[in-house]
């Protein structure tokens, strides 16, 4: 099985619960226990995720530096594990009346990620405005203490048939914990 598909097969896996890890991947998921089909959360701050991430040959460059772009499908897979802890799939959300497309994008290499380089890729809400979020990331390879890549994006929701923007819908807007503020120190990497 590609290793993409294998990694996409193994998040079915995972036994959705606080700090829940998946046998074989060790996804991690903050927040209590997964939706059942058809439900969503919002009764409690889901605000972080944190996938495993494997430099396979194909995600590196000719000198077996990691090639930029893998980065960003690291995060995306953070990114869809945090939207699954809500219960959201891009279906549900379409269906729910809402896209979230990415208005920027940003990362700074701090450190080399070479190929077969193991590591954890952390996802967590940085900022929640009026149509947008920012989600912060790092990732850092294992036995580091300091992350090899930091970064944030920012989505603006948007009415998926006009294709303009709208509020964050307000289950999400809970659920990140706006209410709480955000952008604080407490979800920078390395915090507890």
């Amino acid at each position: 099985m590609p290793a993409g598909l294998g990694a996409l097969a193994t998040h079915r896996l995972v036994r959705w619960g606080k700090d829940a890890r998946s046998p074989r991947l060790g996804l991690r998921c903050s927040g209590r226990a997964r939706p059942g089909r058809g439900e969503r959360r919002s009764d409690v701050g889901v605000r972080e995720a944190v996938v495993p991430f494997e430099v396979l040959w194909g995600d590196a460059d000719p000198s077996g530096l990691i090639y930029y772009p893998s980065v960003f499908r690291y995060v995306a897979q953070a990114e869809s594990a945090l939207y699954r802890q809500l219960g959201y799939t891009v279906r549900a959300m379409i269906a729910e009346g809402f896209a979230n497309p990415r208005a920027h994008v940003e990362a700074d290499f701090r450190k080399p990620l070479w190929v077969h380089d193991t590591g954890t890729c952390r996802v967590w809400v940085g900022r929640v405005g009026n149509s947008s979020v920012r989600l912060d990331f790092a990732l850092t390879k294992n036995g580091d203490d300091e992350p090899a890549v930091t970064g944030h994006l920012v989505m603006v929701f948007v009415d998926p048939e006009a294709i303009r923007p709208i509020p964050v819908p307000e289950v999400l807007r809970r659920a990140f914990g706006a209410d709480e503020g955000t952008g604080d120190d407490r979800f920078m990497p390395g915090s507890p």
